[in-house]
């Protein structure tokens, strides 16, 4: 089973929820086959979750794997519509792991 991080900024200036978006995540996550955690150890993909675009999650980054940053409402960078910012995260783990997998 493949193993995801999800690691936080401190919350300062939040322009998302970034617990409900974690819950949704590790939900949706859990049901795609993954284990969705704090793994201190070798994950095999971490999601940053930032509540801004200041993107301070990704600053105290610890490993050198392979991530996706969230920054408020952008996705690697580029803006995502709010309601569509589950699906689009989902749509680049699930792609990334299974390129990954081959």
């Amino acid at each position: 089973m493949k193993k995801i991080n999800l690691r936080f900024c401190g919350g300062c200036n939040p322009r998302i929820n970034r617990q409900n978006l974690a819950q949704e995540l590790a939900q949706n996550l859990a049901t795609l086959g993954y284990e969705v955690g704090n793994f201190p150890d070798s994950p095999d993909f971490t999601i940053y979750l930032s509540g801004c675009t200041a993107s301070c999650a990704l600053e105290n980054r610890k490993y050198q794997d392979h991530y996706l940053s969230i920054s408020g409402t952008s996705v690697n960078g580029l803006e995502t519509e709010a309601n569509q910012l589950i699906s689009e995260i989902l749509n680049r783990v699930r792609g990334y792991l299974e390129r990954l997998a081959n």
